[in-house]
């Protein structure tokens, strides 16, 4: 064991003599692999509640299911032609809930802003001066003209929606609104007052590439004072490089973190997870 850690250490310092980092591909928790992260933290809970805020084309629910094969998913896609292809690939699984709404802070009717490049959609239009807005064109082998439409839509908030819906509580969520994040988090203040939600998943624009410009404060502002906090974050970047840089998000709530930092103090090995720190190994994380 003693040479292995040895070897590692070596073979890690000279990749970063070279200038170079070395990634885990494989999914585990040591490696940031978010699925493994949230799997390993409802780990002993047979059937989750997850919601799907942004669903797009399924993307994230074929994702859930793989990580809980028994989940009940609440899936939420505004933009009408998205939605009547998630009805005809997912609506015979009736472990899936599919809802033509978008989700803000209030119930309403908003404006919503479609793109020919609909990953982009949002309730913030795209800063058309934006390298991010050209690229999107091109992508989508489009004009400015054609490129974006506007419509009305209906909207819910989380709260909301849970009352109507009989639900208490929620294992995991996801949020990938293109930068309207913080409104739905303020949309579900009853659910992160009473820590009923578990996990929060959350996109962060960094970059330039819609008209309003964001940041970690936007969230913390409002989860930090709900006791949530932030665990992981998907990857590294800056927008000098990367015009429109932006990363995925992980909070918790209060109970979920002083269980890991419980997990720490007990300072165990936990394959794929955690090292223990003793005279063989003193550097562990």
């Amino acid at each position: 064991m003693k040479i292995k850690i040895y070897i590692k250490r070596k073979i890690l310092a000279l990749i970063e003599k070279l200038g170079y980092e070395l990634k885990g591909v494989k999914k585990q928790v040591t490696h940031n692999d978010f699925d493994s992260i949230i799997n390993f933290l409802l780990k002993d809970k047979k059937k989750h509640i997850y919601f799907d805020i942004g669903a797009n084309e399924g993307q994230s629910i074929k994702r859930f299911k793989k990580i809980n094969s028994q989940s009940n998913i609440h899936s939420f896609e505004p933009t009408p032609g998205l939605y009547k292809k998630l009805v005809q690939n997912f609506n015979t699984d009736k472990s899936i809930k599919i809802n033509n709404l978008g989700v803000a802070d209030i119930k309403s009717k908003l404006n919503f802003h479609t793109y020919k490049y609909h990953k982009i959609n949002s309730f913030v239009p795209v800063d058309k001066n934006s390298k991010f807005s050209k690229s999107r064109i091109l992508a989508s082998k489009s004009n400015e003209k054609e490129f974006e439409n506007i419509v009305k839509i209906d909207v819910t908030n989380i709260d909301s929606y849970c009352e109507e819906n009989n639900i208490s509580e929620i294992d995991f969520i996801k949020i990938d609104t293109q930068g309207y994040e913080s409104k739905i988090l303020l949309g579900m203040e009853k659910m992160l007052s009473k820590e009923k939600v578990s996990i929060i998943e959350l996109e962060l624009i960094l970059g330039f590439g819609y008209e309003r410009s964001f940041s970690f404060y936007d969230y913390e502002k409002i989860l930090n004072n709900k006791n949530y906090k932030l665990i992981a974050i998907s990857n590294s970047g800056n927008i000098i490089s990367f015009s429109n840089y932006q990363t995925d998000l992980l909070y918790v709530k209060k109970e979920i973190f002083e269980n890991i930092r419980n997990l720490h103090e007990k300072n165990i090995d936990i394959p794929g997870v955690t090292n223990k720190t003793d005279k063989s190994n003193p550097f562990s994380y």
